[in-house]
C-alpha cells in the first residue's frame, strides 16, 4: 500500500504553535510513502515566513513535493510581484514550482495555478494541460495517476466564498482523459472529498476531488485545521481527514473509492468516523 499525507495552506506568520508542534509527529506516525504540500506555504511570502516554512517543511518525513500558492507571492513589494514573483519561493522552498513523483504504484504530476496577476484566485493553461498529459506517458496502467494543484476545479454549494480555478472545465475533461483517479487541492481552508460523475465524451472517468483544509494556520474557516491521508492499493483509493479535536489530530470522514483499471468508476463506500 501506498500513502500520501497531502498537507496544505500552512500559511507560516499565522500559524498555531499547539497544532505546528502537534502535526510533525501525527505526520511521522502515518508512515507516508510520500508528503505532499499544495500551496501557500507562507502568509506574504516575507523572507522569515519562508524560513520558517523551510525548516518546518524539513522535520517532515521524505520525500516531499511542494507547489507555490496564491499567499506564496510578495504582496507588499509590486515591483517584486511583477518581476520575481516566486524568488522568495525558489529560494527557500523549491526551485522546481511543477514537481512530479512517479514510481511503479502512483503518479503524482504537479500543476501550479498560482498567478502574480491574481491575488486569490488561479487559473489552468492548456499549455500546462498538455504537459501533464504528457508527463503520464509511459506509466503504468495499475499506477493511481494522481494531479496536485493549489486552487480547486469544483467548489460545493455550502462553501460560496470561494472560486474554483479558472478553466476548470477544461482541466478535469482532460485529466479525466488522462485517466487521472486522484486530484489534490488546498486554497479553500476547508477539506471535502468529491467524486464527479463521467460525462463521455469529454470526461470518460470519475475523478476523486481530495480538497485539504489549513493545516496549522489560525485562518480557518467553517472546520478546524486538519490534513488529509491518502491510501492507494491495488483495488482501492481511501482518504482519511485527519481533523484537529483541540488536543491532538484524530481521524475524521473516510471515503473509499474502487480503482479505475480494477473495477467499475463507481464509489464502493463512504463511512465517517
Amino acid at each position: 500500500m501506498t500513502t500520501i499525507v497531502h498537507i496544505s495552506d500552512f500559511h507560516f506568520g499565522t500559524e498555531i504553535p499547539e497544532i505546528t508542534a502537534a502535526l510533525v509527529p501525527d505526520v511521522i506516525a502515518q508512515n507516508p510513502t510520500l508528503v505532499a504540500f499544495s500551496g501557500d506555504q507562507t502568509q506574504r511570502a516575507l523572507k522569515g515566513q519562508y524560513e520558517q516554512a523551510r525548516a518546518y517543511m524539513a522535520s517532515l518525513p521524505k520525500p516531499s513535493v511542494s507547489i507555490p500558492g496564491n499567499h506564496d507571492f510578495p504582496m507588499y513589494n509590486p515591483l517584486a510581484r511583477a518581476l520575481r514573483p516566486l524568488s522568495g519561493y525558489r529560494k527557500y522552498i523549491s526551485e522546481d514550482t511543477e514537481p512530479s513523483y512517479i514510481d511503479s504504484n502512483i503518479a503524482l504530476v504537479s500543476i501550479d495555478t498560482s498567478r502574480h496577476y491574481f491575488w486569490k484566485d488561479g487559473t489552468v493553461s492548456r499549455s500546462q494541460l498538455e504537459r501533464m498529459k504528457n508527463s503520464f506517458a509511459g506509466v503504468p496502467p495499475t499506477a493511481c495517476r494522481i494531479v496536485m494543484m493549489h486552487h480547486p476545479c469544483f467548489v460545493p454549494p455550502e462553501f460560496p466564498v470561494h472560486n474554483q480555478v479558472g478553466n476548470a472545465d477544461a482541466a478535469l475533461a482532460a485529466m479525466s482523459q488522462a485517466r487521472v483517479e486522484l486530484v489534490l487541492a488546498g486554497h479553500m481552508h476547508d477539506a471535502f472529498v468529491r467524486l464527479t460523475d463521467p460525462e463521455p465524451p469529454h470526461r470518460p472517468v470519475h475523478l476523486i476531488l481530495s480538497q485539504a483544509g489549513t493545516a496549522i494556520s489560525s485562518r480557518r474557516r467553517s472546520q478546524p485545521n486538519s490534513y488529509n491521508v491518502v491510501h492507494v492499493d491495488e483495488a482501492e483509493i481511501s482518504i482519511v481527514v485527519r481533523m484537529w479535536n483541540g488536543t491532538a489530530f484524530a481521524d475524521g470522514e473516510t471515503r473509499r473509492f474502487a480503482r479505475h483499471w480494477k473495477s467499475a468508476p463507481t464509489l464502493t463506500s463512504a463511512t465517517s468516523t
